[in-house]
């Protein structure tokens, strides 16, 4: 399934016990758990906070994301699962932000792949940032916008901007370069990056959009072929994004009072375990 990431397996003899699903359809503000492979570590717990529902279904989330992260469990405080981990937003492969998929989309999700049905997702290969704009960039329109005229002249405050054009990618092959600011798409404003993600994925292959960016203070109008978007060869549907290994260096106060509860976790681990014996 290329919107989510996930994947049908088919196993052999069952492990353990199925996980019990939360009934809950959002988190927003509660602390949850993350359970992955982090750096070959098996089972390890990441702790942060639900931060919501977005737009298309997924659920947000603050907490260390790593490729082997991804695919893991995110459950609550009770051990219930919220969700499958299907990625983390920003650039490198250690995020503060993730994504996943709610528990409650997860056996309509199965049953499209059990039927065969693989839902392809739209690709057209650029990463992007938000950015805010002060003073706003006086334009006009190449076209007529969503609520304004045909060369209406509109500020632009808010959008988000290219920071990497993937060789070979839709994006590539129409023109698009690094530092384009977009404004909208099939000439529907857009404000943010995660905004443009949603609107690019549920676009089938093939079909045709039209993007209008920013270049040197005038604006511009562009049409393009939507790709497929497909597993590299790491198996990240994200693949050709640049990667580091290090993580960022600055961290607000969230993530310390998390990493002060995960040595308090720890503690009590050793303790239960301890105990155990």
């Amino acid at each position: 399934d290329y919107h989510t990431g996930l994947a049908l397996l088919s196993v052999g003899s069952p492990i353990g016990k199925p996980v019990r699903f939360s009934q809950r359809h959002d988190c927003v503000g509660k602390m949850v758990i993350v359970i992955g492979n982090a750096y070959g570590l098996r089972a390890c717990p990441t702790i942060g906070f639900c931060a919501g529902s977005r737009p298309d279904g997924s659920l947000q989330l603050s907490a260390s994301i790593t490729p082997g992260t991804v695919g893991g469990g995110l459950c609550d405080l009770n051990g219930q699962l919220l969700g499958i981990v299907t990625g983390g937003l920003g650039e490198g492969e250690f995020s503060q932000t993730g994504l996943a998929v709610p528990a409650h989309q997860l056996p309509s999700t199965v049953y499209d792949l059990l039927t065969g049905k693989d839902r392809m997702a739209g690709y057209i290969g650029i990463t992007t940032a938000d950015i805010e704009i002060v003073p706003g960039i006086e334009i006009s329109t190449p076209y007529r916008l969503a609520s304004a005229g045909a060369n209406s002249p509109m500020t632009i405050d808010r959008g988000t901007i290219i920071t990497q054009v993937i060789s070979k990618s839709p994006a590539a092959e129409s023109g698009l370069r690094k530092g384009d600011l977009l404004f909208s798409i099939n000439r529907t404003p857009i404000g943010s990056a995660l905004e443009l993600m949603d609107k690019v994925q549920v676009c089938k292959p093939g079909c045709v959009i039209e993007l209008g960016f920013i270049r040197h203070q005038r604006a511009y109008s562009v049409k393009l072929t939507v790709g497929k978007k497909e597993l590299g060869r790491s198996g990240d549907l994200n693949y050709g994004r640049p990667l580091t290994t290090a993580p960022p260096q600055n961290y607000d106060s969230i993530y310390s009072e998390v990493e002060r509860l995960k040595s308090s976790l720890r503690h009590l681990e050793r303790q239960l375990l301890g105990r155990d014996r």
